[in-house]
């Protein structure tokens, strides 16, 4: 049986709309949690059910959505990517990086970031055993 933290956010977000139709239908918290069991053979308790119900609590807080329609900006984050950029994931959040000696090129990127709708940071890196870096 799963548990919500071996989810990826959007089987969670979907158990938890499921979760807000059983409920509106009538259906028990404990049935909730039994029926979530069986159809996704995920383990969530009833205290979560009943949080979740009541909006006690929402797992998406936390969460910033960003747009991934293909536009000229994902276009141009997914080209610097493929060229000098890195990303790292660590719990779902997932971390772009680009070091580059050009300021322009940086500043581009991170205006495509912007355009996302991510809220990026720029900064200069001094390494006495290599090039400056934006």
């Amino acid at each position: 049986m799963r548990t919500l933290r071996d989810l990826p956010p959007s089987e969670v977000e979907r158990i938890q709309k499921h979760t807000f139709q059983l409920r509106e239908s009538g259906m028990s918290y404990l049935k909730i949690t039994q029926e979530l069991a069986e159809e996704f053979n995920v383990s969530v308790s009833k205290a979560t059910v009943l949080r979740w119900c009541k909006g006690k609590h929402n797992t998406f807080n936390k969460t910033k959505r960003i747009n991934l329609n293909p536009s000229p900006e994902l276009a141009y984050i997914v080209g610097a990517y493929l060229g000098d950029a890195s990303v790292s994931e660590r719990n779902y959040q997932y971390r772009i990086r680009l070091k580059v000696i050009d300021r322009d090129f940086a500043q581009s990127f991170e205006r495509a970031l912007k355009g996302i709708g991510a809220k990026p940071r720029i900064g200069f890196e001094h390494n006495q055993d290599r090039t400056d870096r934006w």
